[in-house]
Formats: C-alpha cells, sequence, structure tokens
C-alpha cells in the first residue's frame, strides 16, 4: 500500500515536467549527491519518461528494495551488509594534534609555543576498516548502522592518529515523498596531544520535489551534540538538486553558545559535483564562524574558510586536495593549511 501510494505520487510530480530535459542523464548524476532518497527519486523520475526501459525498472525496484518497501514480514529482516577495509594515504599538516604557529602576539607581547607543543606536518599511511548493515522493520521503514576504524602511522616522525567513529540510524517513509530520520552519532579521535570525544542525537525531516528539468531535497532538523561531554543544540537547513549537467548542495547550520568555550555559531557550506569525461568530480566550499572563551583576557573569535577539489584518478582511487585558512582573534590560533588524501575504493575494479 505505502509503496503504490509512492509511485502514485512521483506520477502527480512528474506531470508538470514531462517533454522537457531527459530526466534519465539526471538520474545518472544523481548518485554525485551522495542522497540516495533523491537518487532514487531521480530514478522514478527517468521511470516515467522511459517507461518500456527495463533497466531503468529494474534500478528503481533495486533502490525501493533497499529502502524497505518490499518488507512484509512480522520481524526484521536484513537488507545488506559488508565489511571492507582500504588503505589509507594522506599528507596531514596537523599529524599530533599541536600549534601550527610558533609565536603568537597579545598586547603587544610575543610568546613562544613550546617547540613539544607545535604540529608536525607529513606523509601518513594505514588502514580504514568499515562496516555496514541495514534492517528493515516495517515497510518503508529501516535501521542504518555504520562504523568505522582507521589506524595512520608517519614514518617520518614515529608518531600515528586514529579515529573511531558510529552511526545508526532510524530512516522512516512518513508519506508521498516524506521522510522523517532519528539518528544517534559517536566518535573518538587520538592524536598525541590530543584526544576528542563528540557524540549526537537528531531529528530531520526531508521533502522531496521535481521542477523543471530538476530534481530536489530539502531537510531540516535538529541536532544536540556533545563534544568531551558538553552539551551543544543546533539546527540545520538544507537543500540537494540534480540538474542536467550537474548536482548541487547547500547547508546551513546555527548553533547555541557554550559559555566559557569556543564552539561553532554559524556555518555555511555548498558543493557542486558534475562527470567529466565520464569519471565524477566534486568542488566544496565551506565557511564558519566560532566564537567564546578567552585567553589571557582576549575574547577568541575563529572565522574558518575553506575549498576542496576532489576527482576520481582510477575507478578505485579519488584524490582529494583541500586548502583552508582560520582567521582568529587570538594569533595563535591562525591557520593556513593545505591538505592531500587519497581515497581507495578496493571493492570496485
Amino acid at each position: 500500500m505505502i509503496l503504490r501510494a509512492l509511485l502514485l505520487s512521483l506520477v502527480g510530480l512528474a506531470l508538470p515536467v514531462m517533454g522537457h530535459a531527459d530526466a534519465l542523464a539526471r538520474a545518472s548524476l544523481a548518485g554525485l549527491s551522495g542522497s540516495e532518497r533523491l537518487r532514487q527519486f531521480s530514478i522514478g523520475q527517468a521511470l516515467l519518461q522511459h517507461r518500456g526501459d527495463p533497466r531503468i525498472a529494474r534500478a528503481m525496484q533495486a533502490s525501493l528494495q533497499q529502502s524497505g518497501f518490499y518488507h512484509t514480514g512480522s520481524g526484521p529482516s536484513v537488507l545488506s551488509r559488508s565489511v571492507r577495509i582500504d588503505p589509507v594515504l594522506a599528507y596531514d599538516a596537523n599529524i599530533n594534534g599541536g600549534f601550527l604557529n610558533d609565536r603568537f602576539d597579545i598586547f603587544g607581547l610575543s610568546f613562544d609555543v613550546d617547540p613539544t607543543r607545535r604540529a608536525l606536518p607529513g606523509v601518513v599511511g594505514g588502514a580504514l576498516g568499515s562496516g555496514q548493515m541495514r534492517l528493515a522493520y516495517a515497510e518503508g521503514r529501516y535501521l542504518d548502522l555504520r562504523g568505522s576504524v582507521e589506524a595512520v602511522y608517519s614514518p617520518q616522525h614515529r608518531i600515528g592518529r586514529g579515529r573511531a567513529g558510529f552511526e545508526g540510524c532510524a530512516r522512516n517513509h512518513l508519506q508521498g515523498w516524506s521522510f522523517a530520520d532519528l539518528c544517534v552519532t559517536a566518535a573518538r579521535s587520538w592524536r598525541r596531544l590530543s584526544t576528542s570525544t563528540t557524540s549526537g542525537v537528531s531529528l530531520s525531516f526531508a521533502r522531496l520535489h521535481a521542477a523543471n528539468a530538476s530534481e530536489h531535497e530539502f531537510t531540516t532538523g535538529v541536532t544536540r551534540s556533545f563534544l568531551n561531554g558538553t552539551p551543544q543544540d543546533s539546527v540545520s537547513m538544507g537543500w540537494k538538486a540534480v540538474w542536467n549537467r550537474a548536482v548541487t548542495s547547500l547547508e546551513l547550520t546555527m548553533a547555541a553558545p557554550i559559555a566559557g568555550e569556543t564552539a561553532m555559531r554559524q556555518r555555511v557550506q555548498g558543493s557542486v559535483g558534475w562527470l567529466w569525461q565520464g569519471r565524477p568530480v566534486r568542488m566544496g566550499m565551506w565557511h564558519q564562524r566560532a566564537a567564546g572563551g578567552m585567553l589571557l583576557g582576549v575574547a577568541r573569535t575563529d572565522r574558518v574558510s575553506g575549498i576542496s577539489l576532489s576527482a576520481q584518478a582510477r575507478p578505485n582511487m579519488t584524490v582529494e586536495v583541500m586548502h583552508q585558512v582560520t582567521r582568529s582573534s587570538v594569533s595563535l590560533f591562525d591557520e593556513n593549511r593545505i591538505g592531500v588524501n587519497l581515497r581507495f575504493d578496493l571493492s570496485r575494479r
């Protein structure tokens, strides 16, 4: 019943755009958006324009099956599960979690940073292990469980760093192309000079819509996060779209202050992705303002801006370069860092 209503609503949304640019091209691009639902919606639009194409019908059926729309049992059923290990190779400007600056000025006085507390840059290599399981518990509703562990080492400095994370989400179809998600997350990172623990609970809503030669996903959500045990509330709004030759995203987050600590207050980020010679390319930009806390009587405010570019060099390897600049009211925290990452996917050949 839910599956039938979902497909009927898709027909209603698609009627205004029939006869315009081919939705098949957009469906092939939708995977670059990072949204499974937007990809599913775009495939549905293509199916309506190419009703006799069995390949699109099979793709839509597989997508709906992975979203739990064919679940009929009274108990949970496994939709998918996987475990994988991939190599990691990257240039890290701050392997040990130290300060990037060796000196800072306050009230006309200069202070030197302890050499043992300075950041150590260099190449790191190691492995990333990850696993996921998806369990349907009702028609159009499922649990998404994901976990990862990463460990890398720098032969130059003879130090390493690591991180581990977990995410569990209950993803729920409401009606038509409206959805609600409840998620919990937890992560911990280790560096020689710093260790951090983060966790959070979030509730978000999504609505998908077809416009003239494009598909869109609008989201809004609230989050309570914890950084080393300190709570912070935030709200966010997001928009993702699939166009004829590109995918775009835009997200705005606003967070409450934390007394006595420097914490993110506003963040805006956007991205655009496209295919170049059949291979995905993605460019992202972000700006963030953090405020709160003091150092030697000076109120601290940080403004962070960055840009990244990633491209698939080979079917199982993506190269990403990043440049990020931090301007702080306390010069100790000024940063200008560059990062290079090689991401491998050994499951692809």
